[in-house]
């Protein structure tokens, strides 16, 4: 896990504090149960959506981790080894940041299968539950202004309280002794049931749920959690004693369900009755005041998203800058370095090297330790491409960088070896005056090719071979047989006394019409290429065609 991404998930778990800090104000005094799991909901979606409002919206505040700006001169020592250098302790060092993203993927991992697990479980509850037909369930749905289909309504012999599951087509379970409760006791069960089912308090359930599991480490996601549970209950307690009424017998149904119930938790794969803060319900159940309906109109939910917009947008658009507070970060611009401003910073043109040391800049920049040579690619070494490859790389204070992005590469494969070769360098940190700093700088990594005389692939500036004599090649009688037809491409060296000598086979046509083209091949003859009027050796492809007329 690198520093950016640490950073990162500080700042997801920063801003849905402040989040919730704001909801947190907001409901402090409210006692409408809906309207208070109304603003909690906003605050789960926010939270959730944070990733994703990141990458969409521009930023309009950013946050930074170092002083304001202070001219500390100029700066220099070439970040860039030398050919034919030594490379010295190549021994790799262990590093925290694997170990903790592979502890937070695991636990996390381990949450998420654990969600999986709950929802396989009472999809087979669902399946093996037989269906209930009552004219109490419409009557029911009907007084709590449900409208379109009816949930199913099942009987669970493993349910100890009623409990509500799935969103798109929910049922809602009840235990087994359901046939000896009064009429009264039924309807304000299915009350409150269908309540969760017209609030769809089961789909957010599952995603307070989701949310825990992939922020595990963020205590808020726990905390939305049980709030958002609680909240539900409370508000379809209302919506109950709205319709069913008598609100002291009410309360004890809830103490019978939370008896019989004895801790076990169908959460978070289900909303059940007597899951959440029992304790408080049963005293705002008896208080009876300003309960509410236990829902939210369409009015309300446009005003609380209205209010909540601006708050989500200014949360998502905060874009924190990478770097550490303990240490300030520099930057170089031309020759000249600068700590960071509050303002974000540029690092298009920023390099470390190219003039002497200030004797009062106090200013060391990070040093070569180790290296290892890249390694050319087979491509590359035959066109002879040398150059140099500049990366722009991240140095944090221990001396550990990352690599930002390739500013100049050479291709033919060079800037990947130039790449996995920079792995295994190591350096010293930055110091100014002392004290460990972390720095961005840009980092050469040269190809160069010692002087041969072997053959060189055809390029600018080189004549090509001409054939001076050729033999046509045979055609095998099995390609013949079926009518095969095909091209072979041989990759061949032709030295400068006009030979062909086979490197491989680059396309193959099979029923033996690669073995022909290379024994003709083998018998042609060329004048050779030639340099500056110089013959040369190079290496070419040649296209063999097999066809029948």
């Amino acid at each position: 896990m690198s520093d950016a991404a640490l950073l990162y998930l500080l700042s997801l778990t920063v801003r849905s504090w402040i989040l919730a800090g704001a909801a947190g104000l907001i409901t402090l005094r409210m006692r409408n149960a809906a309207l208070r799991h109304a603003v909690w909901t906003l605050v789960l979606a926010g939270a959730l959506l944070m990733p994703i409002l990141d990458a969409a919206l521009p930023p309009i505040f950013v946050i930074h981790s170092a002083p304001p700006a202070t001219r500390i001169g100029e700066l220099a020592q070439t970040l860039v080894w030398a050919s034919g250098g030594t490379v010295v302790d190549e021994t790799p060092r262990l590093s925290w940041q694997p170990i903790a993203a592979t502890a937070y993927a695991c636990v996390a991992l381990t949450l998420l299968a654990r969600l999986a697990l709950a929802y396989s479980r009472i999809r087979r509850l669902k399946r093996h539950s037989p269906v209930l037909h009552t004219s109490v369930l419409r009557q029911a749905a009907a007084a709590c202004g449900l409208k379109g289909a009816l949930p199913d309504l099942r009987e669970s012999n493993s349910a100890r309280a009623p409990v509500t599951v799935f969103f798109l087509r929910p049922a809602i379970l009840l235990p087994a002794d359901w046939r000896n409760w009064d009429e009264w006791k039924l309807q304000a069960v299915l009350a409150h049931e269908l309540a969760h089912v017209r609030r769809r308090d089961w789909i957010v359930a599952q995603a307070a749920a989701l949310y825990a599991s992939v922020f595990w480490c963020n205590p808020l996601s726990w905390a939305l959690l049980r709030r958002l549970g609680a909240l539900a209950e409370e508000a379809s307690d209302a919506a109950a004693l709205a319709i069913a009424g008598d609100a002291p017998r009410y309360a004890e149904t809830l103490l019978d369900f939370a008896a019989a119930h004895r801790g076990r938790r169908l959460a978070p794969s289900g909303v059940a009755m007597a899951a959440h803060n029992l304790r408080s319900r049963i005293t705002r159940v008896l208080e009876a005041q300003n309960l509410g309906s236990g829902f939210m109109s369409r009015t309300r939910w446009c005003c609380v998203l209205a209010c909540a917009a601006p708050l989500l947008y200014a949360s998502a658009a905060i874009e924190p800058v990478t770097g550490k507070a303990a240490a300030p970060a520099f930057v170089m611009k031309g020759n000249e370095l600068f700590e960071a401003k509050p303002e974000p910073v540029s690092t298009q043109e920023v390099r470390i090297g190219g003039a002497p040391i200030l004797p009062d800049s106090g200013m060391t920049p990070p040093s070569l330790r180790s290296y290892v040579l890249p390694e050319y690619t087979e491509e590359a070494r035959l066109r002879r491409i040398e150059g140099v490859v500049t990366v722009q790389a991240a140095f944090d204070i221990d001396g550990t960088f990352r690599v930002l992005r390739v500013l100049k590469g050479l291709g033919y494969g060079l800037d990947e070896k130039a790449l996995e070769a920079l792995q295994r360098w190591r350096y010293a940190p930055a110091y100014r005056n002392g004290a460990r700093v972390s720095v961005v700088a840009e980092i050469d990594v040269p190809f160069r090719l010692p002087a041969e005389t072997g053959p060189v692939r055809l390029g600018p500036g080189i004549a090509p071979p001409v054939v001076v004599f050729r033999v046509q090649p045979r055609y095998p009688a099995e390609a013949r047989v079926v009518r095969h037809q095909g091209f072979v491409v041989l990759e061949v060296v032709i030295p400068t006394d006009g030979s062909v000598s086979i490197l491989r086979v680059v396309r193959s046509a099979g029923f033996g019409l690669d073995e022909a083209a290379i024994e003709a091949i083998r018998q042609w003859q060329f004048k050779p290429a030639t340099k500056d009027g110089v013959p040369i050796d190079v290496v070419t492809n040649i296209e063999v065609n097999f066809n029948l007329r």
